[in-house]
């Protein structure tokens, strides 16, 4: 149960974030193209790792900071959550820009971000150990 009362705010802030962003997204868009569903498939996916890492942090009551900047994990998965929205938005906002390097960028952050977190983690539990 405490671990619940610790994760709690954390995952409904970021519930009404992506319910916020959906409103957004989906009442602003004309017509859904590939752009359009290229930034919401990122963004969506951003989101569930930041609600993972809420999830995770819980679990095994980390509230440590990483190495990384010296911010808990948390603040790191909402700063990849933060720069994908952005990436997001302005490929959905211009319909002339190109699906393919969309892609390739927002694919190249998410494997930024996906190998950071992991090294902090396993740097983490190295530490533990020790």
């Amino acid at each position: 149960m405490d671990r619940m009362k610790r994760i709690l705010p954390g995952l409904l802030l970021s519930a009404i974030y992506f319910i916020v962003f959906n409103i957004i997204a989906f009442v602003l868009a004309d017509n859904y193209t590939g752009n359009f569903w290229c930034g919401y498939v990122f963004v969506t996916l951003s989101w569930l790792c930041l609600a993972g890492v809420e999830v995770l942090a819980a679990w095994n009551n980390d509230c440590g900071k990483s190495i990384l900047l010296n911010v808990p994990s948390f603040v790191f998965a909402f700063a990849h959550l933060l720069i994908q929205t952005v990436f997001s938005i302005a490929v959905m906002a211009i319909p002339a820009y190109s699906v393919k390097i969309s892609v390739c960028v927002q694919i190249v952050v998410f494997a930024i971000f996906l190998v950071l977190f992991g090294l902090m983690e396993i740097y983490k539990s190295r530490s533990k150990i020790k």
